[in-house]
């Protein structure tokens, strides 16, 4: 500001000047009327007057540069810039992923097993004994069939034709109801099973 006031003052001090100097020309040649050189005369006032405002201005210009000439010296203040730089942050340690702990299976309780079947039982074998003469102990097993009955009484002895005994009980209707267990019989040499049909159907000796 005091810099702007100094050189405007400057500036009307020159003007001033060269005014007053062309007035001071003109009318040492007399070529200026009375009416022009009133209005210049009260210019060259106007102007004098603003040419003692810029003295004054000057001086008090003066004044403060020599005070502030005074004054000390400001310290370098740091200036702290309005938008400092990011700082990056330190990296962080890697981490270590803590250990999964793998689940324990329950104990496993083995099924009971089961034990194993008993081997098959053999089917029961018929026996037989000759007792001397004629006489033979014959043991039929239970469950055996006419058939069987018939083919274990003709190894035995007591029989000659298994067929023919087979179509005799056959043809009595007892071929289901031949009895098992262990008897004496006689043998029969002569075909006539009757005798031979009542004892496997009636009365056996039970063991």
């Amino acid at each position: 500001m005091h810099k702007k006031s100094f050189t405007l003052g400057l500036g009307m001090g020159i003007l001033a000047m060269a005014l007053v100097a062309l007035v001071a020309y003109a009318v040492a040649r007399g070529n200026i009327s009375e009416q022009y050189q009133e209005s210049l005369e009260y210019y060259r006032r106007t102007i004098y007057t603003y040419q003692q405002r810029i003295e004054e201005l000057y001086s008090q210009l003066e004044s403060e540069l020599a005070r502030a000439a005074d004054l000390p010296e400001p310290q370098d203040i740091a200036q702290t810039p309005q938008n400092p730089p990011p700082t990056t942050p330190p990296p962080s340690p890697p981490t270590t992923p803590m250990p999964t702990p793998t689940p324990t299976p329950p104990p496993t309780t083995p099924a009971p097993t089961e034990p194993p079947p008993p081997p098959p039982t053999p089917p029961p074998t018929g026996t037989f004994a000759h007792l001397g003469g004629n006489r033979i102990s014959v043991y039929i097993p239970y469950g055996w069939s006419a058939a069987e009955i018939a083919i274990h009484l003709r190894n035995a002895g007591v029989i000659a034709d298994a067929d023919a005994f087979i179509a005799y009980v056959q043809s009595r209707g007892v071929s289901q109801i031949l009895r098992a267990g262990s008897e004496i019989f006689s043998v029969v040499d002569d075909g006539d099973y009757s005798v031979l049909v009542n004892q496997l159907t009636g009365a056996l000796i039970l063991y």
